[in-house]
């Protein structure tokens, strides 16, 4: 018997690690005319199968790497847009003009990629597609989308609206259109996702193809050439099924899905690209995901993230019979501060008050700017008396910290208004009932002289 690691071992190693070229080389010798005939036949499909994959994973490339950027250019634009809404400053207007131009070029190299290329003749897919558009249309809207936001900021004589509710209600709108344009930009990937999976499809069944070959010509083969062939196409179809499988798994969301298990042969390249598209696209979501959900001057969530959280948590806590409480805070004084110190120090203490409410609660907790200087925190499953010793934590860390801002030492304060909610007193509810109560109670903290804690009444 040969011991591991001997003659036999080392030819299963590179038999296992060559190329599909080099596995055929080698049943032909083995053979005699009936195999060296099947051995042709099936380079011949294989060959078909991989020209396919070869020009569909280049395609790709050329497709995903232009979205993937202009991508980027978006999360840059939305993060300026936010800021000049924020400060109305001139020199943050002219970084948003030059991001604009910078996503304008972005545009034209995306639609340059899709005109050197088949693309635009890809339609959606029949079936399983999420949208009967193809890549040329969903292009041609996210630009018409992209063009009115540009439009609207670069307008001359643009200025941001001086009243809250103007801003907040342009900056949805100009948030939406470019939301409509990450979609549209989406599609294009899910298209040229469905391309690979399509190929991986149309690999499989070249593969398959090839087995009905083989067991055709078994009679007229040797025995060393069946299980040479065999390994062949066992090797060829796992690699095929694996390629389809994770590109329906990243057609459907799922940007972790990798494929493993093909470190040689002819798809080994493919895989890889794969998993460098696929790795790519799970990095640009979490990152789109960030940017759309943070609050870029504290650092904490946003209105629009802490809402989604709100509405989640509410729903988990009257699925499962759980207290939730939302805490609604106002800092006191605020505009006296700005007036008085200026705008950069008002930012200073908006950015205090975030660290110290963020150092007060529970890792499970959210805290959440809800707009100019109100900030909301979310505390899941805690009673009544947990929320009331959270609160006054919150209002005591706040009353103790000093900020600086120019040399000067600021004292702030800040009013609470809290809510909590217990399904099995209070029944079914809804977010807005939630922070509607929460307001309520944040104002008459406000009429009794502010720097204090008030509950809803229940």
């Amino acid at each position: 018997m040969l011991r591991d690691g001997g003659v036999l071992s080392a030819s299963r190693r590179w038999f296992r690690s060559a190329t599909t070229g080099r596995r055929m080389l080698l049943i032909a010798t083995a053979t005699f005319l009936p195999v060296v005939l099947v051995s042709f036949l099936l380079g011949n499909a294989l060959s078909r199968s991989a020209g396919v994959t070869a020009e569909v994973t280049s395609e790709v490339d050329t497709l995903v790497s232009p979205v993937l950027s202009l991508s980027d250019e978006l999360s840059g634009a939305q993060i300026l847009l936010d800021r000049y809404f924020a400060t109305g400053a001139d020199v943050d207007r002219e970084a948003v003009l030059s991001r604009t131009r910078r996503v304008d070029t972005a545009f034209a190299a995306l639609e340059a990629a899709i005109a050197d290329t088949s693309a635009p003749a890809v339609a959606a897919p029949t079936g399983r597609e999420r949208g009967p558009l193809g890549i040329a249309t969903r292009v041609t809207n996210a630009r018409a989308s992209w063009e009115f936001v540009r439009d609207t900021v670069a307008a001359p004589g643009f200025t941001v609206p001086a009243e809250p509710e103007d801003q907040a209600a342009l900056l949805r709108t100009l948030g939406a259109e470019i939301a409509s344009v990450r979609g549209d930009l989406a599609g294009v990937a899910e298209l040229a996702t469905r391309r690979v999976s399509d190929a991986a499809t149309e690999a499989q069944r070249s593969a398959g193809a090839m087995r009905v070959l083989l067991f055709a010509a078994v009679p007229l083969s040797a025995i060393l050439a069946i299980v040479l062939v065999a390994w062949l196409v066992r090797d060829l179809r796992h690699g095929t099924r694996a390629l389809r499988e994770a590109a329906e798994h990243l057609e459907d969301g799922r940007h972790g899905v990798r494929v493993s298990g093909l470190a040689h042969g002819d798809l080994a390249p493919v895989a890889r690209a794969f998993n460098a598209m696929a790795e790519r696209m799970e990095q640009q979501s979490r990152e789109l995901h960030e940017v759309a959900n943070r609050d870029e001057l504290t650092g904490v969530m946003n209105r629009r993230g802490f809402q989604t959280d709100l509405e989640t948590e509410l729903e988990r806590a009257t699925r499962y019979g759980r207290p939730l409480a939302f805490l609604l805070l106002d800092v006191d004084h605020f505009k006296t501060v700005n007036d008085t110190y200026g705008h950069p120090a008002g930012d200073v203490v908006l950015r205090a008050v975030a660290d110290e409410m963020r150092d007060a609660v529970r890792g499970v907790d959210r805290v959440g700017r809800w707009g100019g200087e109100e900030f909301a925190v979310l505390l899941p499953e805690t009673v009544r008396a947990d929320v009331e010793h959270v609160a006054e934590r919150i209002a005591r860390v706040i009353r103790r910290r000093v900020v600086i801002a120019e040399g000067e030492p600021i004292r702030v304060t800040a009013s609470l208004g809290v809510a909590v909610y217990e399904p099995a007193r209070h029944g079914a509810t809804t977010a807005a009932e939630l922070v509607e109560r929460a307001d309520r109670a944040l104002y008459e903290a406000k009429q009794a002289g502010r720097d204090r804690v008030v509950f809803a009444a229940s």
